[in-house]
């Protein structure tokens, strides 16, 4: 289990789970790229009423079965509020109440829609009674939980839903049946958690009184045309028997009596498939369309039974694929990119007693446990007076409940006993399809990406899946592949028999294809009859993967010729995985100097590092989007002090770094060795140096000391432009004796020193002949130290592998006896090194907004719940929508010059491990209606008469639009419009208040100050 920790922000209690995934680690295929380990942290807001669920308690209004006040609780989801209060604009939502963890994991994601997703649950009641509220602890997570515990509850309103949803057989629902059981899905530890959203709700319409079988087909049907092209004739709009209506002659075609919508009969299965066929018959599409189905033997013939086998009618067959209906069929149907419907009964044994139809849109797995959502309408109108309520998308764990055999949904016995879908005939049925973004690169059919026939006879991992078409993007079910990307393993299944072919695409420039040198990775490489295949490859890549970096995995059973992604025709056998990396490989130097600690009070010590991609050497740390970037100070050490772990970065921007050994009174010592590690962070970096220099009370005493080396050569010294304090460097950087080695391991940092026998017995078994100098490099500057290593006795590092080692002495002008020059020993290792992005925290980009209460026209943007990995990182606005960034800040506002709706985009960057992430919202600027300011003239006196004039203003209103409400004291209250003459006559004199309101239109109001008055 993960570990949770929270905090209370006001009302809000937010969680942080944290869970430690574990890295299974195969020999296959290596590349050397990227190692992963990988780390996942769950953040989870406590959701409060009023900020995107609401619950209801339903009313069963089957024709034959009414239960009033029943158990059974509907909590829908709004994807849009949820994200606003939350700050996640997708995750899991779970409930708990005294019933138990009543709402498991429920899925909601606003980048998929912003349609509301409902689920349905146990209010835990013993007999049938009105709720009104519930008392329930609610909490939006970023990952699903293997477990949920009640937390900090709140009252949240109950409302009711009626529901209906009836229409699947011509005997009518006897039996509701039970709500489901708290806690039902039990979640697999480590289970896969794989969400595939493949298909999108399309239109979802509005049914007639027990009209949900010829609806969900319909719906069904809506979804070919729009996504493949299918000819479907008819629109699918409101619609019953007899109109020209895709449902209405689907009504026609099954023969349902249906005399009005609010009276109807259902259909059942035989009938239904009939009436399907014959409307494809009539309509020119016998031949455009493929069939299946699951589920056989339920119900008594002819009419209310399943199939038992194929089932043909108007000349159109649908295949049986099997006698019960099963997740995986539903999901790989919908994989492939078919439509599916599925038919449950309401009842505990065999006999029909009606059942509801739906479509099912989206299918997928939480943490090993199988779920579907369906469209359907619960209130097939003759509960539903206006015809415009009850669509609805319901999220459903599927399992067999009662133990019969049969899956349930929802209820116990809410049984599936048939499912059946669609596919198109314009395309071959089993493909598979990579699916990297498109048309950046070829993935879908129509940009001819690579794509591959069955059956599976050879293919990466454990399984394939197939699609009508690719996609989109990197949600394929089966990329299971890829083992580690450092070096990159994979496991492929080949129990043919034959040579198989393996070829790899990485796209190393970042420009959109794999058409560039040396981006055909991988060619053509021999696959043995193995299930696992050893072997190694190494790219020719001097530095590194950059960041997001799109890679394609093909295996075919012929060699390819040129290529890039995509295939004059599909291929006939095998798989294309497509994965994009989050990493790069870096190398990196340990810096390593034998200084004098010249001034016995210095306390503290500062290093820079700066990083150049040479020849441009712009520099400074106000230029974070430039070429120069400041490295990561992976760890420090110094033999002076016992605090040698004990450093703090004191200034976080650029380069600097400051080392602090947490005292005043410090060891005074006249050498030491001082060791550092520095790595690029953000591009791959061609030079850097290392600088030092003590300081006392945070000033700098004494001269810097710096050495500079080329990142990607163990020969090459560079002397930097400028020096950390923003001067120009004047001084030469000297260097002589200096001698290369190699360790077959990377040495610890603080054991590199000079003094340690085992570095000196390196250099001393080393061939290398030591180069006495002395080398001298003006600043701005590079210098090849010659001669240059043998790489046959002085061979590059390897990752985690290999390093080489150089010494020397470097000039430091200024710190011997007298101010004197001193040369100073120093030794430095090069070090390659895998960096994975996938094992370091992405940030997440997350942010809240809300119109403003005072100011008219003003957006408050809040981005506190987004995450930073390393705890440094910048938050840019773009609220204008136009591609730049215009302000920036944790919490910011904006000011529009009219109202309505803006996008947002929030981006966060880490400055440390140079990741970004964004994301985008639709605002609202709102005309904010502001009390108004009531003034008034002072009162004029002309014997009984009394006149005063309103100089009442509104921000938001012309002064005429005000009411102006005068009582005068003597009972008469007069109304008026802003800034007129009011006027009064009393009948008889004295002494009278007069009190004065003003009241705008949107109905707030102010008074001024009341008046005495005295009349005669």
């Amino acid at each position: 289990m993960g570990k949770m920790i929270s905090e209370k922000r006001g009302s809000r209690i937010v969680s942080y789970h944290h869970t430690h995934l574990r890295l299974k680690i195969c020999v296959a295929i290596a590349i050397a790229l990227l190692l992963t380990t990988y780390a996942a942290s769950a953040f989870a807001v406590t959701v409060l009423p009023m900020e995107g669920v609401e619950f209801e308690q339903v009313d069963f209004l089957f024709e034959q079965a009414t239960v009033l006040n029943s158990d059974w609780g509907r909590v829908s989801a709004n994807p849009e509020e949820l994200s606003h209060s939350t700050g996640l604009s997708s995750g899991y939502l779970n409930i708990y109440t005294n019933a138990g963890w009543v709402v498991q994991n429920l899925p909601v994601d606003l980048n998929i829609s912003s349609y509301p997703v409902t689920t349905y649950f146990t209010l835990g009641l013993a007999a049938p009674e009105n709720v009104s509220l519930l008392s329930a602890y609610v909490e939006f997570t970023s990952k699903p939980q293997h477990i949920f515990a009640d937390g900090l509850r709140s009252d949240f309103p109950v409302g009711d839903a009626g529901c209906n949803a009836e229409g699947a057989g011509e005997s009518h629902v006897t039996e509701v049946g039970a709500a489901p059981p708290a806690n039902l899905v039990e979640f697999i530890l480590d289970g896969p958690n794989t969400t595939m959203r493949y298909t999108q709700p399309n239109q979802n319409v509005q049914a007639a009184a027990n009209q949900c079988f010829p609806m969900s087909i319909a719906n069904s049907l809506q979804y070919l045309e729009n996504n493949f092209g299918l000819n479907v004739p008819h629109n699918h709009i409101l619609g019953l028997r007899g109109d020209n209506t895709l449902v209405g002659q689907l009504d026609l075609a099954a023969n349902r009596w249906a005399p009005s919508r609010f009276f109807g009969s259902g259909v059942w299965f035989t009938p239904m498939l009939q009436g399907k066929f014959r409307y494809l018959a009539n309509n020119g599409l016998a031949n455009s369309l493929i069939h299946r189905h699951q589920g056989r033997g339920y119900g008594s013939p002819p009419n209310q039974a399943l199939p038992n086998g194929n089932f043909t009618s108007s000349g159109i067959t649908s295949i049986d694929n099997g006698a019960v209906v099963t997740w995986r069929w539903i999901c790989d149907q919908i994989g492939k990119g078919e439509d599916v419907e599925i038919v449950w009964s309401y009842d505990w044994g065999n006999t029909p007693t009606g059942g509801h139809a739906v479509r099912v849109f989206d299918c997928g797995t939480t943490l090993g446990r199988p779920w579907i959502r369906f469209l359907h309408d619960r209130l097939q109108t003759n509960q539903d007076p206006t015809d415009s309520l009850g669509l609805e998308q319901v999220f459903t764990y599927t399992q067999d409940i009662d133990g019969d055999g049969t899956l349930n949904i929802l209820g116990r016995n809410w049984e599936i006993r048939f499912a059946l879908s669609e596919s198109i005939k314009l395309r071959p049925e089993l493909l598979d399809f990579g699916d990297a973004p498109d048309p950046t690169y070829p993935s879908r059919w129509i940009s001819n990406g690579a794509r591959h026939t069955g059956p599976k006879d050879f293919y990466f991992g454990k399984d394939v899946d197939y699609e009508a078409d690719s996609r989109q993007v990197n949600i394929d079910l089966f990329d299971d592949g890829l083992i580690s990307r450092f070096p990159i393993t994979f496991r492929v299944t080949n129990p043919s028999g034959l040579v198989r072919y393996v070829n790899i695409l990485i796209d190393w420039n970042q420009d959109g294809d794999w058409a560039d040198p040396g981006e055909w990775a991988l060619q053509n490489f021999s696959v043995p009859i193995l299930t696992v295949t050893p072997g190694i490859y190494t790219p020719n890549q001097a530095l590194s993967l950059p960041n997001n970096t799109w890679m394609r995995m093909t295996i075919t059973n012929i060699q390819l010729i040129n290529y890039v992604g995509s295939w004059p025709s599909v291929f006939d056998r095998g798989e294309t995985e497509d994965y994009i990396f989050h990493g790069k490989k870096v190398n990196k130097h340990a810096y390593h100097f034998k200084v004098h600690q010249f001034n016995p009070l210095a306390n503290n010590a500062v290093i820079w590092s700066s990083v150049w991609n040479w020849p441009w050497g712009l520099w400074g740390p106000w230029w974070p989007w430039g070429i120069w970037n400041a490295p990561v100070l992976q760890s420090a050490w110094s033999s002076c002090f016992s605090e040698w772990n004990a450093w703090t970065w004191t200034w976080p921007w650029g380069g600097w770094r400051v080392v602090n050994f947490w005292g005043r009174d410090i060891p005074y010592c006249t050498s030491c060795w001082f060791n550092v590690d520095f790595r690029s962070s953000i591009r791959p970096l061609t030079v850097s140096s290392a600088f030092f220099r003590w300081t006392l009370n945070n000033n700098f005493v004494g001269p810097w000391i710096w050495l500079g080396w080329k990142f990607t050569s163990p020969h090459t010294l560079y002397n930097p432009e400028m020096l950390p304090d923003d001067t120009l460097n004047t001084h030469t950087m000297t260097v002589r004796d200096i001698q290369f080695a190699s360790s077959p391991a990377r040495i610890p940092n603080e054991e590199t020193t000079l003094d340690n026998p085992a570095v000196l017995d390196l250099f001393a078994a080393s061939s290398d002949p030591v180069r006495p100098g002395s080398f001298t490099v003006l600043p701005g500057h590079e210098l090849q130290i010659t001669p240059e290593p043998d790489p046959n006795t002085i061979p590059d590092p390897e990752i985690e592998g290999r390093t080489v080692l150089a010494k020397g002495e470097i000039l430091v002008p200024g710190v011997g006896e007298g101010g004197a020059d001193e040369w100073m020993p120093f030794v430095l290792q090069f070090i390659a090194e895998s960096w994975d992005l996938s094992a370091i925290t992405p940030p997440v980009a997350s942010f809240s907004w809300g119109s403003d209460t005072t100011t008219t026209l003003k957006v408050n943007f809040n981005a506190s719940l987004s995450t930073c990995g390393s705890g440094d990182c910048t938050y840019d606005w773009d609220v204008t929508s136009n591609g730049t960034y215009d302000i920036a800040g944790i919490t910011q506002s904006n000011t529009y010059g009219a109202a309505g709706y803006y996008d947002v985009t929030l981006r966060v960057t880490d400055n440390t491990y140079g990741l970004t992430a964004t994301t985008k919202k639709t605002v609202q600027a709102k005309v904010i209606n502001t009390p108004p300011n009531a003034a008034k003239t002072a009162p004029a006196v002309a014997g009984l008469l009394v006149t005063y004039t309103d100089t009442s203003s509104d921000a938001e209103d012309a002064q005429a639009s005000l009411k102006v409400t005068t009582t005068w004291g003597d009972g008469v209250t007069t109304v008026n419009a802003g800034g007129t003459l009011q006027s009064h006559t009393y009948l008889r004199g004295g002494i009278y208040t007069i009190r004065h309101k003003v009241t705008d239109t949107g109905g707030l109001y102010k008074f001024s100050s009341n008046v005495t008055v005295t009349v005669r």
